[in-house]
């Protein structure tokens, strides 16, 4: 938009500022100058200023001569008539209160002019609506509403006393329909029907209205309140000055109730400025001093009130920026406008603690990187599935997208297997991959549960020869079991491998269990509370039957609950070694073969060998193993080392040694 250098020192003085300081500060202000232009006719320079949407109430000389004002620091030349304090001391007995035209118009103000003569428009008036592009008429009422629209952000119509009612209705100052007899309007307009004959022969007669809107509610209207006496003022000059007239006495009315609440007031804490804004360049205060701020603020005409105790601003917005300053936010970037952005800290504050990463995340991160260095390939599927399995416990969705996307997953192997099964598509056979994901569950009361899991399925049909000339072959359950047993050595986890017990509670793992072979299985558990935390094992022969038509039985699969087996990895802190010193004294070393039932455990036994006779035995070992299916027993051979660390055995204690190995086989024996 184009403004006059001329006009707008009329407003405001700028004489004693340079000009290329002007834009300087202007451009720091965030109102662009996009081009100046010199006038030698009229030795006047013309700004071409780019107003953003965020400040189009910039529309006219007055609103840039307060914004230069505002940035500057210099007062405006004009006295200005505020609007609202000419009816504080207005008796509302004795007022004219709005009652019948539309709420968003605070006041407005008719005139009945009587004129001679009429003059042509000043040379003057008709540069500057040149200079700012504005199209001028013959018409001398219109080019001066233009200049009041262009100087003071204020309109005003005139027109015939016969087309009175219909500008009214248009303006929608008053309904057709009203009938109030009260209304200053409707005495207006009974007045000029009861005159219609002297009118008509008269025609030099013209109605000059005046109206104020909320500027609230009609954004697209920029009303300053606190001038518009003085556009009033300023028409009426220009009128009487270019015609031969006669101006009767004005007929106003004002929204008491809406003109009494046109304050907006925002309040800003201290500490909010400080810690948005950062500190100043200036090394005698880290930050903005609260006499610095209030004097802004005042500069800015929010006629601020700052209360000690609270560290708070008090602030009134001017009615010219209701459309842009509403948040505290608003606020303090208008202090940092006015205290020019270049004078804070560009640098970021300097933080020196580090934020803290969770222990789960850590460790997920170490099982990711294990499984890729045994040469797994990570996966991820949809959490939406179809569940082939007849699940009671399963998560059905109210409306589903497709068919195949109707339940929430209740186990990662199906879609793991499902991955599989696209490969082979591909002939692709050589498949190891992982996921981890969250599967779903209802428990027996019926609450939503929701748990992270780790699973992997394994197919290598080269996995392992026996000898270099030999083909290779697939990889068997007990190859499947290494690779885990690594996995969890290498993520520091306390678990052991075992078989599962029949007697197994199964229901947190029931939506698993279905996928394995019912005599191909290995159970993960908790070393320390011998709790379940996952399966390995071999695909059911249904699942093997449906994925391949050579009915591959070498497909293996593991699940393990992530939480829980997040409990079992502990981070190596310090060695959990004992130190201690070998023994310089020779050892006595006894071989025996124990007969006992093929369900026997093996530890149980070493177990009792250790705690008959503690002290002198230094190591259990078996070192051979005969089982005999038909008699359904096992014969076991154990290795015996005996030793002290502060003398050599003698006869006494090796005949103690072999009469406690005695008694120790015939009650193993018989057990």
């Amino acid at each position: 938009m184009k403004f006059s250098w001329t006009l707008l020192n009329n407003l405001i003085n700028l004489q004693n500022i340079k000009f290329e300081h002007f834009q300087e500060k202007l451009i720091l202000s965030g109102i662009e100058i996009n081009e100046i232009k010199y006038n030698d006719k009229d030795c006047d320079k013309i700004i071409d200023l780019s107003i953003t949407t965020n400040r189009k109430e910039i529309c006219s000389i007055l609103n840039l001569a307060t914004e230069i004002s505002s940035i500057f620091n210099i007062p405006i030349r004009i006295y200005p008539i505020k609007f609202k304090e000419a009816f504080k001391n207005t008796s509302r007995d004795n007022c004219n209160n709005i009652n019948s035209i539309s709420n968003n118009i605070l006041y407005y103000r008719l005139h009945y002019i009587k004129y001679t003569r009429i003059n042509k428009t000043p040379q003057w008036l008709l540069n500057y609506l040149k200079i700012h592009n504005v199209n001028i008429t013959s018409d001398l009422f219109q080019n001066i509403s233009k200049y009041i629209k262009l100087k003071w952000s204020q309109i005003f119509y005139t027109t015939e006393v016969v087309n009175l009612p219909h500008i009214l209705n248009k303006l929608k100052i008053i309904h057709k329909s009203t009938s109030n007899e009260n209304n200053i309007c409707s005495k207006f307009i009974s007045y000029t029907d009861k005159h219609k004959d002297a009118i008509k022969n008269n025609r030099k007669t013209q109605i000059l209205i005046f109206v104020v809107y909320n500027t609230k509610i009609e954004n697209n209207t920029f009303n300053s309140i606190d001038f518009f006496e003085n556009a009033y003022i300023d028409t009426l000059k220009l009128i009487s000055s270019f015609t031969e007239c006669s101006i009767n006495k004005s007929y106003y009315e004002y929204n008491y109730n809406d003109l009494m609440q046109l304050d907006n007031k925002v309040i800003i804490n201290k500490q909010d400025i400080n810690t948005i804004l950062g500190p100043i360049k200036q090394t005698k205060f880290q930050f903005l001093s609260t006499e610095t701020i209030f004097n802004i603020l005042t500069q800015l005409n929010f006629v601020p009130q700052y209360q000690r105790k609270r560290k708070e601003f008090i602030t009134t917005i001017p009615s010219q920026r209701y459309h842009d300053l509403k948040r505290k936010i608003d606020i303090i970037e208008e202090i940092s406008r006015i205290h020019e952005f270049r004078n804070f800290l560009e640098k970021l504050p300097v933080k020196n603690s580090r934020g803290t990463t969770s222990k789960t995340y850590l460790k997920i991160k170490k099982i990711r990187h294990t499984l890729r260095e045994l040469g797994f390939h990570e996966v991820i599927n949809c959490c939406l599935i179809n569940n082939k399995n007849n699940i009671s416990n399963k998560i059905n969705l109210q409306n589903p997208i497709t068919k195949e996307q109707k339940e929430l997953r209740s186990n990662i192997l199906e879609n793991l297997i499902n991955n599989y099964k696209n490969n082979k598509k591909y002939q692709n056979e050589h498949i190891e991959i992982f996921e981890i994901g969250k599967v779903f569950r209802k428990n027996e009361e019926k609450c939503y549960i929701e748990e992270q899991y780790l699973a992997g399925l394994l197919i290598n049909p080269q996995f392992t020869r026996n000898k270099w000339s030999d083909q290779p072959n697939h990889a068997s359950l007990f190859h499947a079991k290494g690779i885990i047993e690594t996995f969890l050595e290498k993520i520091n986890s306390k678990t052991i491998l075992q078989k599962i017990s029949p007697h197994e509670d199964f229901r947190h793992i029931r939506n698993t269990i279905s996928s394995f072979h019912n005599h191909k299985r290995i159970g993960i558990y908790n070393k320390l509370n011998q709790v379940l935390i996952g399966i390995i094992g071999q695909v059911k022969h249904n699942y093997i039957d449906e994925i391949s038509n050579n009915k591959e039985k070498n497909i293996y699969i593991f699940e393990i609950n992530l939480q829980k087996l997040s409990k079992t990895i502990y981070k190596n802190n310090h060695l959990n070694y004992i130190i201690k010193p070998y023994s310089n004294y020779p050892s006595v070393t006894r071989d025996i073969s124990i007969k006992i039932n093929y369900q026997k455990s093996i530890n149980d036994i070493i177990n009792t060998i250790i705690n008959a006779n503690n002290k002198l035995i230094e190591s259990v070992e078996v070192f051979n193993e005969y089982n005999e299916i038909m008699l359904k027993s096992r014969s076991i051979g154990l290795r015996i080392t005996y030793r002290l660390n502060n003398r050599t055995l003698n006869n006494k204690d090796i005949l103690n040694i072999d009469s406690n190995l005695q008694i120790i086989v015939d009650q193993l024996q018989r057990n």
